[in-house]
């Protein structure tokens, strides 16, 4: 009897501890098992961070390659869209970055994290993937936003192009000998010109001179070239028409010639010598010219009839029969 009561007292107490000992791995197992899912996210953090490590430095060679600007619209379009493609397909990653860096920050702040995994190892990596990723950002916005400015400023050159053209044409079909005639001619085309200047409203500013201005600012280097073209001919085309209005506006100041009537005088036939004079000869001058030449030829002829009665008195006469 005495034997079966030690027996059952034996039995209870390994019981117990049994119990105990059961416990006790429970406990021990709940901890071991947030310390090894700690791990587990420990080790994802970090296979996810050079995943993206690697995605974002191929990202930052293909926008550092991303140098090309074009030249047409047209051109400068297909590129926008593009980088605008590529800027999507870098979100992806960006956006699973933020979800690594949020574990990070997790394990980070988590009570009881084990000695593996301590903030100055997880803070870095977070820290570094931040900085990537605002990188990233701020230069494919960089790189959409020069091709909008120089897409824009290629619209305005071609439509400055244009405008030189008509310039151009314009100056072309006007005739200055009209206009010297007509003042209404060079007041019309005075008009013509100065509506033409007026159009730089196309390049939606007030003048050409403020569209050059806009043209210089937006110049980048791969445009330069094509840019200082456009802009020699702004000022030609320029140079020619205030020239034009210069001589436009002395034209229409300058008076009309007034046109003089002459009437023709009636035909005044010869007279006869000592008669009036021819009306070649209206001038008292010539008038008296012709009075001496009319005296001198009486004279001469006198003169002559003279010498002609001498020489008949002097000749000697034959004897009478």
């Amino acid at each position: 009897m005495h034997h079966h009561l030690d027996d059952s007292r034996d039995c209870h107490r390994l019981l117990v501890q049994l119990e105990e000992t059961e416990r006790h791995f429970e406990d021990f197992w709940t901890v071991h098992l947030s310390r090894l899912k700690k791990c587990l996210e420990l080790r994802r953090f970090e296979q996810d961070f050079r995943e993206l490590q690697a995605n974002f430095d191929r990202h930052l060679k293909e926008v550092s390659d991303m140098t090309e600007i074009g030249e047409t619209v047209d051109r400068m379009d297909q590129l926008i869209k593009e980088t605008k493609d590529f800027q999507v397909s870098c979100t992806v990653d960006v956006e699973r970055a933020d979800q690594v860096i949020a574990t990070g920050q997790r394990l980070i702040g988590t009570k009881g994290c084990i000695s593996s995994c301590p903030r100055e190892v997880v803070q870095p990596k977070c820290d570094e993937l931040s900085r990537v990723c605002e990188l990233i950002n701020e230069r494919i916005s960089k790189r959409i936003e020069t091709l909008i400015k120089a897409r824009e400023l290629m619209e305005r050159v071609e439509k400055a192009n244009k405008w030189c053209a008509r310039g151009i044409e314009l100056l072309a079909t006007q005739r200055i000998e009209k206009c010297s005639v007509s003042a209404e001619i060079a007041e019309q085309s005075l008009q013509e010109i100065q509506e033409y200047l007026a159009t730089a409203a196309e390049f939606k500013l007030s003048s050409p001179k403020e569209f050059k201005n806009v043209i210089q600012e937006s110049t980048t280097l791969e445009t330069k070239a094509l840019v200082s073209q456009v802009l020699q001919r702004i000022d030609d085309v320029q140079l020619m028409c205030d020239k034009r209005v210069t001589v436009l506006k002395k034209l229409t100041l300058k008076p009309p010639r007034p046109v003089q009537t002459v009437t023709p005088e009636p035909a005044v036939p010869l007279q006869p010598p000592g008669g009036a004079p021819h009306p070649i000869f209206r001038t008292r001058r010539s008038y008296n010219k012709v009075r001496v030449l009319q005296h001198t030829t009486y004279l001469t002829q006198r003169r002559r009839r003279l010498c002609n009665s001498l020489a008949g008195e002097c000749a000697p006469q034959s004897d009478e029969p």
